[in-house]
């Protein structure tokens, strides 16, 4: 009867063992399928900021935020990073855009991710203060750089959309002001 038993307790503890297995293996597979999904949809979002117009891609960066801040997929540390590149992307938005207290807002929240970021890799406050007072054109590069990086070396296609708006509004302000300076016969 102890070698049936014992048998018996052999079996269960292998059942066991594989459904353990099983069941982490499964995990895994629902951790790498949801990897998977937070990609594809980071990549549709990623398209609709680079090649979108000023309000698209703007609605872009909100939604990809939201999408970092809301999904499991990320570790604290890929979370905070992307949130700060987010947030410094949408502050050159907003300061190309010409909307500077936007702009300002979204500096401030990249600047917090930043801080949350070096944290997590344990960073000296010596090194997170250099990490975090960069300028606006610094900040612009390295946007710039990791955009172009991203897209085949081009710029996104909202900043075509600005320069067109500026270019209408400065052809209006010089007929407003050849009207002005026209002589009257």
């Amino acid at each position: 009867m102890q070698t049936q038993s014992g048998w018996i307790l052999a079996l269960m503890l292998l059942m066991g063992f594989e459904c353990g297995c099983s069941s982490k293996a499964s995990r895994l597979a629902a951790r790498e399928e949801e990897i998977n999904k937070f990609k594809r949809e980071e990549s549709q979002l990623f398209n609709q900021y680079l090649f979108g117009d000023l309000e698209q891609a703007r609605q872009s960066l909100k939604q990809t935020i939201q999408h970092i801040e809301k999904s499991n997929a990320l570790d604290e540390d890929h979370r905070a990073g992307g949130l700060a590149l987010m947030y410094y992307r949408l502050f050159v938005l907003e300061k190309r855009a010409g909307h500077d207290a936007d702009a300002e807002i979204a500096l401030v929240k990249a600047r917090f991710w930043q801080v949350k970021n070096c944290e997590l890799n344990n960073l000296t406050n010596d090194e997170i203060v250099i990490r975090i007072t960069i300028d606006a054109a610094t900040a612009e590069k390295n946007v710039n750089d990791f955009d172009e990086g991203g897209n085949n070396g081009n710029k996104p296609k909202y900043l075509q959309y600005i320069t067109n708006r500026l270019d209408k509004v400065e052809i209006f302000t010089n007929t407003i002001q050849n009207l002005h300076h026209e002589p009257t016969k």
